[in-house]
């Protein structure tokens, strides 16, 4: 018989303390070395494996020792799927492999910025942006602010991954300016501005039926301003830098109210002020129906929550009369001269802003009488009368 020495080498298990990248994106390779011990052992073939949260193998390829002996480079090209991978090494030398502990690694899409809000900054304000896109939370961003002074911050993750917040610095005057997310290809632009100011609502004073109210104020910007009443918002009319129309107070409730304006992509840049809305009058009856068209008929109003809120006046189509209040119920004014027929009336208590009621006021020529037959009659005798003007369905009193 013979005797034959067999000598073994005994592998000690790897040990992985660091990788360069802690992340990579789906379906691109990424060169990263893993860092520390006993990750490669001469005569031995060093490999690393993606593996995922079930132990499924997911990629696995050969290593390259570090010539300081530090450790491993590795070639990873993650899978199409985005999800949380782990990364181990393992070591064969034809005999039973060594596998080293597990160390994460997130498969993730291209980062990627799709918009950021708010669009403007107020001067002498730091504002966070928020920026969003695909920014996974493992990864750690930073932002730059390129405008005359530039400005590098931390980007503070929101709660998904969708988007980042950025703090901008606060300029000292208007201008444009560029966010960067260090490290990807797109940039946004941002628009330093003045604060927007409300001087004065023209009126202060109005019916909750208004169609709409004049602002005053400064800053103001076509194209992109938001005002709302009592939560209810629409476009505000930009007029000019200083005068400005909103008309989302047709719909407001009577009451001492808050007016705010602000920017659509932005709404952190604003001003408010206080307007009093009373309720809108209602007309309910109107008498006389008709009259004279040499005017001077008396037409007398009724209705509900009558006040004077500036010119209060009847407009019987285009001719308009002034109007007398004579208590929250009543009120009156004097027909004008005006060509026969009917004619729409509507009245207003504000000087214009608010048209109220939907009547028609009819103008009748006066009846001319040519002859009366008999010439004479004792009581209860009818009459036969002669002559123009005569309506039907009009009483016509005879004394």
């Amino acid at each position: 018989w013979c005797e034959t020495a067999l000598s073994f080498v005994t592998l000690s298990s790897p040990l992985i303390e660091s990788l360069s990248h802690e992340h990579g994106i789906v379906n691109n390779e990424l060169s990263a070395m893993v860092l520390g011990k006993n990750l490669a052992v001469g005569g031995s073939l060093s490999f690393c494996q993606l593996i995922d949260q079930d132990g499924v193998e997911a990629m696995k390829r050969s290593a390259t020792p570090l010539d300081d002996g530090s450790g491993i480079a590795c070639k990873i090209t993650c899978p199409s799927a985005t999800t949380l991978y782990h990364v181990i090494v393992s070591v064969e030398n034809g005999v039973t492999p060594v596998s080293s502990s597990q160390h994460p690694f997130w498969c993730i899409p291209e980062p990627a910025i799709h918009y950021a809000y708010p669009k403007f900054i107020a001067v002498g304000e730091s504002t966070p942006i928020v920026v969003y896109g695909n920014f996974h939370p493992g990864i750690i961003f930073e932002c730059r602010f390129e405008g005359r002074i530039p400005s590098v911050t931390p980007a503070r993750h929101m709660i998904d991954s969708s988007s980042l917040e950025c703090i901008s610095p606060a300029y000292s005057s208007p201008q444009s300016i560029s966010l960067e997310i260090i490290g990807l290809v797109e940039t946004v632009l941002l628009n330093v501005i003045d604060p927007v100011r409300v001087e004065a609502t023209i009126p202060a004073v109005i019916f909750s039926g208004s169609d709409s109210i004049i602002i005053k104020g400064n800053n103001f910007i076509p194209g992109g301003m938001i005002c709302s009443v009592q939560g209810k918002e629409t476009v505000l009319e930009v007029i000019n830098g200083t005068h400005a129309v909103c008309k989302s107070v047709a719909e407001a409730k009577p009451s001492s109210v808050a007016l705010d304006i602000f920017f659509k992509d932005a709404r952190q840049i604003s001003d408010v002020t206080n307007i009093t809305l009373y309720p809108t009058p209602l007309i309910e009856t109107v008498s006389p129906t008709s009259g004279l068209v040499y005017g001077g008929t008396t037409l007398v109003v009724k209705g509900r929550n009558f006040r004077k809120l500036g010119r209060s006046f009847c407009a019987f189509g285009d001719i308009v009369v002034e109007a007398n209040i004579h208590s929250s119920i009543h009120l009156s004014c004097v027909t004008p001269e005006i060509a026969a027929g009917n004619v729409p009336v509507k009245f207003s208590l504000d000087n214009g802003m608010t048209m109220i009621g939907n009547q028609s006021f009819s103008f009748v020529q006066p009846i001319v009488l040519h002859s009366v037959s008999p010439k004479t009659a004792v009581n209860g005798t009818d009459l036969f009368l002669t002559g123009k003007g005569f309506r039907r369905n009009v009483t016509i009193k005879c004394s």
